[in-house]
């Protein structure tokens, strides 16, 4: 998994089931409340591409900061997702 944030130019790599289920759950948990809005997932054979909203707060409150993203995956023959590249960009 690329993320956005941290590391060299480009943000940082985790690879492995573990360590990018641990960055996640440690990710969701520092942004406390949150909502995902508009997402919109298109796929095909062995890539995906999903676009979102994101505002960390409340939905109702217009001054919560939003952003918008789109992660782009890659899958193997079997459907496994072997790559997920992020872009976040601040509305």
């Amino acid at each position: 998994y690329h993320d956005v944030r941290g590391g060299p130019p480009g943000g940082t790599t985790f690879r492995g089931k573990d360590t990018i289920e641990q960055m996640f759950s440690d990710q969701i948990r520092l942004l406390g409340q949150h909502t995902y809005e508009n997402p919109i997932i298109l796929a095909d054979d062995d890539s995906g591409f999903a676009r979102w909203s994101l505002v960390l707060g409340r939905r109702e409150d217009r001054n919560a900061p939003r952003y918008d993203g789109v992660d782009h995956f890659l899958f193997d023959k079997e459907g496994l997702c072997i790559s997920k590249t992020a872009w976040l960009k601040a509305q």
